[in-house]
């Protein structure tokens, strides 16, 4: 065998190499990564309504959080009509509250099955918030990961 087809064989086995290797890493680093985003307009649900209550439950790795929203008539544009503020969503009138689901990841907290940060903000009791939400799966979820505009804050003094 010839110092040519040596080199030669050496590196079909360092290309060989290589070619699993990289087979075997991008899966491992793409079942890691960050979640997609969503649009919030392919929300199944997009409602106004005052936030009632925030509940927080802890799991492993994030905290998962069910938000209460009343839904209301829109009060700044003296709407009467009770589903002026439902722009999506069937069956929700003016006096049901929606309960809405997302989620943060705990400090530290890595290596989990989706690394994200969890939905952007936590909206309070007492502010009016506009949601969109995918529904289903037993489930009404913000939209990932930006899912409510707060309206108005009664809590914030206005400019």
């Amino acid at each position: 065998m010839s110092y040519r087809q040596v080199c030669m064989g050496l590196n079909c086995l360092r290309f060989g190499f290589f070619f699993v290797l990289a087979t075997v890493a991008v899966p491992i680093a793409a079942s890691r990564a960050e979640r997609p985003h969503e649009k919030r307009q392919d929300a199944d649900c997009v409602l106004t309504g005052k936030v009632e209550a925030v509940y927080a439950r802890e799991t492993e790795g994030y905290r998962q959080y069910i938000v209460e929203i009343d839904v209301e008539i829109d009060v700044e544009n003296d709407v009467e009509n009770d589903v002026e503020n439902v722009e999506k969503g069937a069956n929700l009138k003016k006096g049901n509250t929606f309960r809405a689901f997302c989620f943060k990841r705990k400090e530290g907290a890595g290596g989990l099955n989706f690394d994200t940060a969890g939905h952007h903000g936590l909206p309070e009791e007492g502010q009016r918030i506009r949601a969109f939400v995918f529904t289903g799966g037993g489930a009404n979820e913000g939209v990932f990961p930006s899912w409510f505009d707060v309206v108005s804050d009664p809590g914030k003094p206005k400019k």
